[in-house]
């Protein structure tokens, strides 16, 4: 879809929101508008994830049968093995038919987001004074076009993140513990173990990522400021008056 048909969803889903109070507060919520935008596909989405988080696990269940058929040693049992053999082949098919197909809708609503958040950004820009103009910058209004517009794109991939990898991580300990017992807590102490280290790390990515933003704004308004100083000198003539300074 074009990003004219995105932004006039948005905007549809936008004006359902309630209207905020003589003091600012309330207003629209902008991920109750995201998802009263995109609810339909986004729950499609949830499916795939769901089935692939659960043919996910059918490899290694097969897998162990197949080591229990082979430890067995009984010939008779052939037929088995060359089921589990098919059984595996069909799930990894299936599975990745999942996550190619998640992946691919999951880009799709990506950029149908992308594109309805970047023309609210320009509808409001548009809507500026000069006075508050110059007072947001353009290198705020390029940056919410650029970067937090994509932002908001990749954020959709973290809400099934959020469900989908603590169902993993229980299915996957409770494997392990059944095939080693307690040692299958091993993986998960060390992984609590590491979660301080790991939050300080993302603390100091989130701090240096402020200030990349707040340095990315600098360039953008002084890069813009010269070259509408390059424009009003060509547009004036004054190429030869300044050429002397």
């Amino acid at each position: 879809r074009s990003p004219a048909y995105n932004f006039q969803i948005l905007e549809q889903a936008w004006a359902l929101e309630p209207q905020p109070g003589p003091q600012g507060e309330g207003g629209a919520f902008m991920w109750r508008v995201l998802m009263r935008m995109i609810w339909k596909p986004f729950t499609m989405c949830a499916t795939l994830q769901m089935l692939s988080t659960l043919t996910r696990f059918a490899s290694p269940l097969l897998l162990q049968q197949m080591v229990q058929l082979i430890e067995t040693g009984e010939s008779a049992d052939a037929w088995h093995g060359y089921v589990i053999a098919i059984s595996m082949l069909a799930a990894s098919v299936v599975q990745t038919a999942f996550d190619v197909h998640y992946n691919y809708q999951m880009n799709v609503l990506g950029l149908r987001v992308r594109g309805g958040m970047m023309g609210k950004v320009f509808q409001k820009a548009m809507r500026l004074s000069e006075p508050a103009f110059q007072r947001v910058g353009i290198g705020k209004i390029v940056n919410l076009v650029q970067i937090d517009c994509m932002k908001f794109s990749w954020a959709l991939w973290c809400v099934h993140a959020l469900w989908a990898m603590p169902i993993m991580l229980v299915v996957a300990i409770v494997m392990l513990c059944r095939m080693l017992g307690a040692a299958g807590f091993v993986g998960l102490i060390i992984m609590v173990a590491m979660m301080p280290i790991n939050m300080r790390i993302m603390q100091g990515q989130f701090k240096y990522q402020k200030r990349i933003t707040e340095r990315r704004d600098e360039r953008i308004e002084l890069l813009t400021e010269m070259l509408q100083g390059m424009k009003l000198i060509k547009l004036l003539g004054w190429e030869q008056q300044m050429g002397f300074r």
